[in-house]
């Protein structure tokens, strides 16, 4: 049997390598190198990922900002339109107010001058306010034998002196000359009434001052607004 020295010598030599062997046989340089190139090849695929990435983010945000920036215009110019409508649905609708206020300003006006025509009428001296209460009554006469109605105070101030004048203007026609005047006043500024108990013929102030209105209202608007 081998001395129990020369056996540890013995185990001793096979357990020692080369200081530059591997157990598969490479050298540790060689490893190392190898590790290098892997984590090399793994870096640039990195980097090459992260680019891609990076660049399809780069699209995603450029495709983002451009649906972003025409949905801004698209806005802008929806609210460029509401408010451009919202302004000319407001001047038409000032228009019309302005137009409103015309028109009522016009027809207060027109109101007021035929209201001035008729004071004026009722305030006429007192001889030729006879001669209008006289014109006015022949004209309503048809048989002679009517009533004149008038208003209180025209009854009181003028009623006989136009009945007198009324029926010595029917004489000299050679017409019937019976008129009367009525015991009725009516409440009206002016003018007469003319009855035969059945048919009346209104030929109050009023009555003629709205006759008028019907048919001098454009060349009264004429004059006035021309």
């Amino acid at each position: 049997m081998a001395p129990f020295g020369d056996i540890l010598a013995n185990l001793k030599g096979k357990g020692k390598r080369g200081a530059g062997e591997s157990g598969s046989g490479e050298t540790v340089e060689a490893s190392e190198a190898r590790a290098a190139e892997i984590l090399a090849d793994a870096e640039r695929e990195s980097a090459e990922i992260r680019a891609g990435a990076e660049a399809e983010c780069r699209a995603v945000a450029e495709r983002y900002n451009n649906e972003a920036s025409e949905t801004y215009w698209t806005l802008v110019a929806a609210g460029r339109l509401a408010a451009d409508q919202k302004a000319e649905q407001m001047v038409n609708l000032a228009t019309m107010e302005v137009k409103k206020q015309v028109l009522a300003f016009r027809q207060t006006l027109m109101e007021q001058t035929f209201d001035l025509a008729l004071r004026r009428l009722a305030d006429l001296p007192e001889g030729r306010y006879v001669d209008l209460l006289a014109s006015l009554s022949l004209k309503a006469v048809r048989t002679g034998r009517e009533q004149i109605i008038f208003s209180a105070r025209d009854r009181g101030v003028y009623g006989k002196q136009v009945t007198i004048r009324v029926n010595e203007a029917l004489r000299a026609s050679r017409k019937e000359a019976a008129l009367t005047m009525s015991e009725e006043t009516r409440d009206m500024l002016g003018g007469v009434i003319v009855t035969d108990g059945q048919v009346e013929t209104n030929c109050s102030l009023e009555a003629l001052a709205a006759h008028a209105r019907r048919t001098l209202t454009g060349p009264v608007a004429e004059i006035l607004f021309e």
